[in-house]
């Protein structure tokens, strides 16, 4: 059976493997150039069309497309269709009927305990995880109550509702009790006095003690002087915080008089001292002010439903990362869990932190270093490490690494082109970055003889230096032909000489992606050029399949040409600098190349009048083209000066 993909316009045959591999869901693994330019194996999301079009024999159509009963289908998909028939009709009937209920959200003290420390820190609770109880509208609170009691095994006399509701700061708290009187209205006459919105659902608080033996304790009385405080105790030592409880409190009483009660809720010793904090808000900012043991809760301003947080009062010097209550609550509503990778595998590994979304480039690196170390295998200085963001879409490594200091805190790090990640890439260099920053890494390769591969050099220079400095650095690590050797660099892009680089020219702007610096000896011929002659650009170069156009490889080269020298003697002196043999070079032609067009010259034809004159330092479009197959000339060297995406520093041997 033959198989076609259509793409638009476009319908193309495919195998089978393609039909099977990319017609459907889930991750397509690429492999990608990594920061420490090294190949990585990243996964995006596949986005093939979710149709297939299958073509079916005329033969067979009637054993394929035929009509099926419950004998065809298997039974474990008769009882999936079953329930999947039963639930639809559930919802469709639940929806039919919303208006004649209220949903009710109903809280319990044990709730506060499972979720305060675990999924929560600030506030109360998450509505999400409590109980939801779909009362008729025409229920009498009162035996609403009586379910809510039967659903928690407590008896009626021992619970009571607390209306919760959502204060001005967006926190939710208990705000006042429901009374007796509203104990005979039903559920959907205190949800319309209570709220504007037609089907607004109603949270309560139940209220309940239970001792030992699950045995129901009498609730404590609540006078309208009192106050529902709830309570919160922070180790610090192990950055625990965890519910404690609730006490009614009067609000002429001080804080200084339930000390001992907190001190048994906590689990600590009954004359220990505490420091107390109240907990008001954590949007946009954190906000915990601390308490006064001496003054009266009412005259600190706290009322019904407020939140106070404690921990043991300590004078012990030793360093902990949040000694307080505040500090914690400021480490939780910004911490940020990050991925770290790294391109050095198996000398560095992956790994993941909990960082602070506050938290400055150093202080960052600092995690990372402390890390690398707790791990055993090596001490790093925090100042040598750099790193690169996370591409969202590509799954792979930024171009360019963070600059040092140059985003205020962690969160502006993370937030690239209107998207937070959660990834960094790292990498150990072997200098400290400012101090890298302000050196330019180059990469330059240099040929010591035609038959030799080429040897890249990495070298670092202050920004401001030039290219007659990196001419200069070099001439210490290359093998000259002779001591007064001159040397030039040239730029090249796609195999052709872009320019001749000036010495006097600042190397900041130098590298590009898609360019190479070439150290190059300057030939002896040149120095002594006449008037008339030229230097005329020599690319090697081959015709594509259509043999409409043509494409360029190898190494470019400059070749001094005299005003009346013809082919058959620039081909002696090309043949012996490549060092191409006879048999090899006989099958070579020769062409003047004019903005992709070709025009073959005879060997009796003199050069420079098929050249066009240009300014040698600029690319040219008229060289003279070398036609032949490029297996045999140059091809582990262009492997190993092929570019990539990413610039890394190494060291220099």
């Amino acid at each position: 059976m033959k198989k076609f993909k259509f793409d638009d316009g476009r319908v193309t045959r495919v195998e089978l493997n393609v039909v099977l591999e990319e017609q459907y869901g889930g991750e397509l693994e690429l492999s990608q150039r990594n920061s420490g330019s090294n190949r990585t194996n990243s996964k995006v999301t596949k986005s093939s069309n979710a149709y297939m079009l299958v073509y079916i024999r005329k033969s067979d159509k009637e054993k394929i497309i035929c009509n099926i009963d419950d004998n065809d289908i298997g039974q474990h998909l008769r009882v999936q269709l079953n329930n999947e028939r039963d639930m639809k009709e559930q919802k469709e009937k639940e929806k039919a009927d919303f208006h004649l209920y209220t949903t009710i959200k109903v809280i319990r003290d044990c709730d506060l305990a499972q979720q305060i420390g675990k999924h929560i820190y600030f506030d109360l609770i998450n509505l999400n995880k409590v109980y939801i109880f779909n009362a008729r509208n025409d229920t009498p609170l009162r035996l609403f109550k009586e379910q809510v009691a039967k659903k928690f095994v407590v008896s009626v006399p021992f619970i009571r509702f607390w209306l919760w509701v959502k204060r001005t700061n967006f926190t939710f708290r208990p705000y006042r009790i429901l009374g007796p009187n509203e104990e005979s209205l039903s559920v959907g006459e205190i949800r319309v006095q209570l709220y504007k919105e037609q089907f607004a659902e109603m949270i309560f608080f139940a209220e309940f003690e239970v001792g030992q033996d699950s045995i129901p304790i009498s609730l404590p009385e609540k006078n309208e002087d009192d106050f529902l405080l709830f309570f919160k105790y922070y180790n610090p030592e192990k950055n625990e915080l965890r519910y404690v409880g609730n006490l009614i409190v009067k609000n002429i009483g001080k804080p200084i008089e339930i000390v001992k009660k907190l001190n048994a809720m906590a689990g600590l010793l009954e004359n220990d001292k505490i420091d107390l904090y109240e907990e008001i808000t954590f949007m946009p900012d954190v906000m915990c002010t601390p308490l006064e043991n001496d003054n009266t809760f009412k005259s600190q301003q706290l009322q019904d439903g407020d939140i106070i947080c404690y921990q043991k009062s300590s004078s012990d010097k030793k360093v902990i990362r949040y000694p307080d209550v505040p500090s914690f609550f400021e480490y939780i509503q910004n911490r940020q869990g990050v991925f770290f990778i790294s391109p050095e595998k198996p000398k560095y590994e992956d790994f993941y932190l909990e960082l602070s979304n506050k938290m400055t480039y150093d202080e960052i690196v600092e995690s990372i270093a402390s890390e690398i170390s707790r791990s055993g295998k090596f001490i790093v200085d925090p100042s040598k490490i750099r790193l690169t963001q996370h591409n969202f879409n590509l799954g792979v490594p930024m171009d360019e690494p963070i600059k040092y200091q140059s985003f205020d805190n962690l969160l502006a790090m993370l937030y690239i082109n209107g998207q937070i990640t959660n990834t960094f890439y790292y990498e150990v260099l072997d200098i400290p970055l400012p101090i890298l920053q302000n050196l330019r890494c180059l990469e330059i390769i240099y040929h010591e003889t035609i038959q030799n591969e080429p040897i890249v050099h990495y070298i670092r220079l202050p920004k401001e230096s030039t290219v007659f400095d990196i001419i200069d650095n070099l001439k210490t690590k290359i093998h000259q032909s002779h001591p007064n050797m001159e040397f030039r660099l040239v730029e090249i892009i796609q195999n052709k000489i872009y320019r001749i680089l000036s010495p006097n020219e600042k190397i900041e702007y130098l590298m590009r992606v898609d360019n190479i610096i070439r150290l190059e000896e300057i030939p002896e011929d040149e120095k002594c050029m006449g008037i008339n002659d030229r230097l005329v650009h020599v690319y090697h170069f081959r015709k594509k399949e259509n043999k409409m156009t043509i494409v360029n490889f190898g190494d470019p080269f400059l070749l001094s040409v005299s005003s009346n020298e013809k082919l058959s003697e620039i081909k002696i002196r090309i043949q012996k600098r490549l060092q191409i043999s006879d048999e090899e070079f006989s099958k070579w032609k020769f062409a003047s190349c004019i903005r992709g067009l070709v025009f073959y010259l005879e060997d009796d034809e003199i050069i420079l009048h098929h050249i066009q004159e240009k300014d040698p330092n600029s690319i040219w479009e008229s060289y003279l083209g070398l036609e032949h197959s490029n297996t045999l000339l140059n091809m582990e060297i262009r492997k190993k000066t092929q570019k990539v995406n990413y610039q890394k520093p190494v060291k220099i041997n």
